[in-house]
């Protein structure tokens, strides 16, 4: 009984490691922002911003040099 008990201990543990969400640093967002605009046509890529208005785990908002 106690084997089972810390068998089902152990598999709720590793269901919560596996659900917390997987946090990624600022170069690994550039670059997974690099690879989606690679795959637009040149002529329609934006102009890189020059400044980070505001940035937030889900929303970067940059300054137009324009």
């Amino acid at each position: 009984m106690l084997s089972a008990a810390a068998s089902v201990v152990v598999l709720i543990m590793i269901a919560i490691y596996s659900l917390q969400p997987k946090t990624l640093s600022y170069a690994e967002k550039q670059a997974l922002l690099d690879e989606a605009l690679s795959m637009f046509p040149e002529t329609e890529q934006i102009q890189r911003a020059q400044h980070i208005l505001y940035e937030d785990d889900l929303v970067i908002v940059y300054t137009s040099p324009e």
